[in-house]
């Protein structure tokens, strides 16, 4: 039955001279299936890098008094510090270049 569904779709396409109907790609492009993969390990296992990211945060300020807050406050202040200092040396004002520098240490933090 599928043979004849497919030989009956075929013939209706020729018919037709629809050419975008017959040229149905059988295989996925190439990294949908590796996006596929990542979508679906984070989908099934959520709550355990959850959990294990909670984790770790909580082991490394364990003994500190703002805990993880202290990733933002240092990273806010040097942004401001290098915004202030730097942007005078470019040519530009202070509103037009911070906002770049803060998008490229935040992105940067990121990645490391």
């Amino acid at each position: 039955m599928d043979a004849q569904s497919n030989a009956s779709e075929a013939a209706l396409d020729q018919a037709s001279g629809n050419a975008l109907a017959s040229c149905k790609r059988s295989t996925p492009l190439p990294g949908v299936r590796g996006l596929r993969d990542l979508w679906q390990g984070w989908r099934d296992y959520r709550e355990l890098w959850l959990t294990v990211g909670l984790f770790d945060i909580r082991k490394r300020y364990r003994r500190s008094v703002l805990g993880p807050f202290w990733i933002t406050i240092s990273l806010g202040a040097f942004i401001l510090g290098l915004g202030f200092i730097y942007s005078p040396l470019v040519g530009g004002g202070t509103a037009s270049f911070l906002p770049f520098v803060a998008f490229g240490f935040i992105a940067w933090q990121f990645i490391s």
